[in-house]
């Protein structure tokens, strides 16, 4: 059989992140993405609005029925990132149903209709648009990476695309007299500022559990029960939904910094739920005109929620910058470790183990032939007349010869055992949990399997091989001074044949072709 070289290059590792950032999605903001809707996407994203708004629509403001945190854009628009174009006829169409649910009336069907229709244009526009747009900048339909990112994110997704939705939304309830003129400049900014709100809260949190984290980290759950505890009790207590001791109070305020730097170290998954229950008990707590914006005004209380979701939610959006960073910089450790380890503990030429991984091995099986005693053993193998390779055909093909035969061998020994580098020409097989006759068939195995390959050059090549068992008195010295008495016996006997030496050199066997 013929031997055929397999090459392979280090992968960059900076280059490595940047296109593991890069995600493949060109085709889900493309024409061609149009024609691949099908129904089972308009029912889905469509019923899934519908859901959200009926429920947002509980916070609304009367009269003008603007919910101060608007779910359905925060949910739409992090399925647009995830899935395209797709979305677009779910929005539109849970748009234009919830309009007509909440504004008509037997004499307003129409009007109603016409204004669903404004306000379903202006969502897809916000919503579909802002998730291209955001695309086309960043070239990442994740945009929880880097600070630039975020700026895009919160320039396109946070205040033009929530903007355009209000804009939409206020004309065409006006236009048809659903609210007033004096209504409008406040129901603008309510709309404008509740979408926002729904695109900062829950876009990256879903986001971040659409991705898989860059690092695993064991006993998350119990961490994340550790942190959301005392932040769910310490929230409740400011918003006045409980009443805590002052001292519980000042425990809290205490391991705030600690909390923020464990959220910080777990990933964005633990920080952006964390987020969403804080904000959930600030909700319910002001709905039930409690806590510190409970000012008596209804309206001028949920402008004030408003605001203060969004900062705090820029706030955690900052953190969750720095915890991908900071996840970045490990993952970039981590690899530039792995890649290391490698150049420490293999071969540069041919990839399989160097003398530094070798003796780490011999020691492991010496303690564990200790423990339970069993031997193991070790197959010393040369190339036979490799300088003339390298004379003849030059130092690359012999290069390539040294590659290809340690494949070869690869394929005629166990998963447990180790081929590695001896040095120049030489190689070594050690082998797990044998006894002799094993040991010499394994050793048999290799030898004719590499008397009957063809390599580079079409060059027919054979080896020579030293073999011996280990004993308990050995050191790794003695042990490889026995393989090599026995490779040296096989350079003796015309090469091409294997000789295994016992522990006290009596015994020599050779076997030839």
């Amino acid at each position: 059989m013929e031997w055929k070289t397999v090459t392979s290059t280090e992968r960059d590792i900076e280059s490595h992140i940047r296109i593991k950032e890069r995600v493949a999605c060109d085709h889900l903001f493309n024409v061609q993405a149009l024609y691949d809707i099908r129904l089972k996407d308009i029912v889905i994203f469509t019923v899934v609005y519908i859901l959200l708004a009926r429920f947002s629509q509980s916070f609304a403001i009367a009269p003008s029925h603007v919910s101060p945190i608007w779910i359905p854009s925060g949910v739409l628009f992090a399925l647009a990132l995830k899935y395209g174009v797709r979305v677009w006829p779910g929005v539109f169409v849970g748009v234009l149903f919830n309009n007509i649910w909440t504004y008509s009336s037997s004499t307003a069907l129409i009007d109603s209709l016409i204004a669903g229709v404004f306000n379903g244009i202006g969502d897809v526009f916000s919503i579909i648009g802002s998730a291209a747009l955001i695309y086309h900048l960043t070239k990442t339909n994740n945009p929880l990476h880097r600070k630039l990112h975020f700026a895009i994110f919160v320039a396109v997704g946070v205040i033009l695309g929530p903007l355009i939705s209000a804009l939409f939304g206020v004309l065409g309830l006006s236009v048809f007299d659903f609210i007033g003129y004096k209504d409008l400049i406040n129901m603008f900014f309510t709309w404008w500022v509740g979408d926002a709100v729904g695109v900062l809260v829950f876009t990256p949190l879903l986001i971040s559990w659409f991705n898989p984290e860059q690092i695993h980290h064991n006993h998350s759950a119990l961490v994340f029960f550790i942190i959301a505890l005392p932040a769910s009790l310490a929230t409740a207590a400011i918003f006045d939904l409980i009443i805590m001791p002052i001292e519980l109070m000042f425990l809290s305020t205490i391991m705030l910094p600690m909390l923020l730097v464990t959220m910080v170290h777990y990933g964005q998954r633990i920080l952006f739920t964390i987020q969403l229950i804080v904000l959930a008990i600030a909700v319910t707590a002001t709905s039930q005109n409690l806590g510190p914006f409970a000012v008596g005004d209804s309206n001028l209380s949920l402008i004030q929620l408003q605001w203060f979701v969004a900062i705090f939610s820029c706030s955690i959006f900052g953190l969750a910058v720095v915890t991908y960073e900071n996840q970045n910089a490990k993952e970039v450790i981590f690899e530039k470790m792995k890649e290391l380890e490698k150049l420490y503990r293999t071969d540069n030429l041919t990839g399989v183990a160097n003398r530094h991984l070798i003796t780490e091995f011999i020691n492991r099986e010496f303690s564990r032939m200790a423990r339970t005693n069993l031997h193991f053993g070790v197959i010393l193998i040369d190339l036979d007349n490799f300088k003339l390779v390298n004379d003849k055909f030059g130092h690359n093909v012999g290069d390539q010869v040294l590659i290809q035969m340690c494949e070869a061998i690869q394929l005629q020994i166990r998963t447990n055992d180790l081929l590695g580098r001896w040095g120049g020409e030489e190689f070594i097989v050690i082998c797990d949990n044998i006894d002799r006759d094993g040991l010499m068939h394994v050793a048999e195995k290799i030898r004719i399997m590499i008397e009957n390959s063809t390599f580079e050059q079409y060059l027919s090549l054979t080896i020579s091989l030293g073999i011996t068992l280990a004993d308990q008195n050995d050191t790794i010295n003695t042990l490889t001074k026995r393989a090599d008495d026995g490779l040296y016996t096989s350079k003796r006997n015309g090469k091409n044949c294997s000789t295994y030496v016992d522990g006290s050199h009596s015994d020599l066997s050779t076997t030839t072709k």
